[in-house]
């Protein structure tokens, strides 16, 4: 006989949530009150189905139980800090990327800055070129001369500007239209060179905006691989402490398997006593065996049917091999039926046990099982009545909160006791 009971707890929030969502759920789909039923037995009755979800949490022994979460944390954290550094290493890949498009786009503008530098320059040159020459000329023909007004006057231009002697043009009319033409081209070279001055002031801007967006890419690049590196620091640790906390709970579930072992000796020798107290027995015939017992605590309800399940901890599909009932810790636990109290024992799993034993009935023998008791309430041997006190309840054993745990055997067997209790 395996332990899987479903034992109170406030640490299973998570698990709580779903089955109370569930249970919530539920009651758009099933009613749960007659219609003549009150508001107020409806709210009762959605209250202790919460409770039931609480309780509903099964558990191995509590040095499994803690193994276990440590281990679910530990690979919580590891898929966390594995998440993180795909995340980081999606982001490092981008920024590498952005990097090198940057460069790619810096080093093509920096050409661009350099040949109109280039361009430039050399306008610049041919521009000022073209200026003096025109001055020379126009300066050589005031010289040259035969009018004397003429130059007198030259002899006042020998300081003037280009411009300056264009202004002269009505005193004299040395400047020919050829002459004028090249100073038409030489003002147009002159704006041609203002456009390249334009176009290199935007080049070089270009150049500072693409050379700090690389600074910036390299700053990204390289916090990204700090954090990297951070992350897998964090996973190599994780990954030991995970395999050290799936080889503790492997090692305290070896200790469990051998705990059930032991159990199973000693039920052994109790079905081996239920045989011998059969033979003797007086067999007594109902008509049926539906509900033929009382509740073995008064006012309750059950937290986690009797059934198949899968283990939330070990996640191995077992027997849960009783009906777990709600009892606060020192609850009366009440005699089923009227019988003899045949052992009463300590077990690691299921804490302080009782083994009240019923009779025949029907051709089988009958024993009701009392588990996780905090106390006794009766004798090995005790012949006690049906509604009887025999122990109290309470959270021995693999169990993290008080209920009562119930079996019944039929011939030494495991069977479900929910249908003799009517439930």
């Amino acid at each position: 006989m395996y332990p899987a009971r479903l034992g109170a707890t406030r640490r299973s929030r998570p698990l709580l949530a779903l089955l109370v969502g569930c249970v919530l759920a539920g009651t758009l789909i099933t009613p749960i009150a007659r219609a003549d039923d009150s508001l107020e037995d409806q709210q009762e009755q959605i209250e202790k189905e919460k409770e039931a979800a609480e309780d509903a949490v099964e558990h191995s022994s509590d040095a499994l139980q803690r193994a276990t979460t440590a281990l679910a944390r530990a690979q919580k954290k590891l898929a966390g800090a594995r998440s993180r550094l795909k995340r980081t290493d999606v982001r490092l890949r981008a920024a590498t990327r952005a990097h090198r498009r940057a460069e790619a786009s810096l080093e093509r503008q920096r050409a661009v800055l350099a040949a109109a530098r280039t361009d430039l320059r050399t306008a610049r040159k041919r521009a000022t070129e073209a200026r003096e020459e025109l001055r020379d000329t126009i300066l050589e023909e005031f010289t040259t001369a035969s009018d004397p007004t003429l130059q007198e006057f030259s002899a006042l231009l020998e300081g003037a500007t280009l411009e300056e002697l264009m202004r002269r043009r009505n005193y004299t009319d040395a400047v020919t239209s050829s002459q004028a033409s090249t100073l038409e081209r030489l003002q147009a070279g002159e704006r041609l060179v203002a456009r390249r001055e334009r176009g290199q002031r935007r080049a070089t801007a270009a150049v500072a905006a693409t050379e700090r967006s690389a600074a910036r890419n390299v700053a990204e690049i390289e916090r990204l691989r700090v954090r990297a590196a951070e992350a897998r620091d964090e996973i190599a640790a994780l990954v030991t402490r995970t395999s050290a906390a799936r080889k503790k709970a492997a090692e305290l579930a070896e200790e469990d398997r051998k705990v059930l072992a032991e159990l199973e000796k000693q039920d052994a020798a109790l079905k081996e006593k239920i045989a011998a107290l059969a033979e003797g027995a007086q067999n007594r015939t109902v008509d049926t065996l539906v509900g033929m017992l009382a509740m073995p605590v008064a006012d309750s309800y059950v937290t986690s049917p009797y059934g198949m399940r899968t283990h939330p901890t070990t996640g191995e599909y077992k027997l849960h091999d009783g009906v777990d009932l709600h009892a606060p810790c020192g609850t009366p636990l009440l005699a089923a039926e009227s019988g003899t109290v045949i052992a009463q024992e300590w077990n690691d799993a299921y804490g302080n046990r009782l083994h009240l034993f019923l009779g025949n009935i029907n051709g089988h023998s009958y024993t009701a099982v009392y588990n996780h008791l905090s106390a006794y309430r009766s004798e090995v041997d005790d012949t006690v009545g049906r509604g009887d006190v025999i122990g109290l309840a309470g959270t021995t054993g693999w169990s993290t909160g008080c209920h009562l745990h119930f079996m019944i055997l039929r011939d030494g067997e495991i069977i479900d006791p929910m249908p003799m209790l009517g439930l």
